[in-house]
């Protein structure tokens, strides 16, 4: 059987509620990068190249707690995803 990964509903809620800016405002300051690239070359580039350590600090200051390895990724997962929505 698989262990469940438990991601706090408090980061749900927050990512809810903040995910977008957070993408804009990455898209902002990286916007050449992104220009004329495919929707594959943009998460790839993102999963291989972007340091997500601004959101998982920012994110981590506005909870006020540490997120675990699990938690890490799904604000990852959720963040590529919502850049790409965004630019496209």
């Amino acid at each position: 059987m698989k262990a469940q990964k438990i991601i706090g509903g408090d980061l749900k809620d927050y990512v809810q509620a903040e995910i977008s800016n957070m993408a804009e405002s990455h898209i902002e300051c990286w916007k050449d990068r992104y220009y004329r690239k495919s929707k594959s070359s943009i998460r790839y580039d993102l999963l291989i190249n972007h340091d997500n350590s601004l959101e998982v600090e920012r994110t981590e200051e506005d909870l006020k707690r540490k997120l675990t390895d699990d938690e890490i990724n799904y604000l990852n997962r959720k963040f590529i995803q919502q850049v790409v929505k965004t630019i496209y």
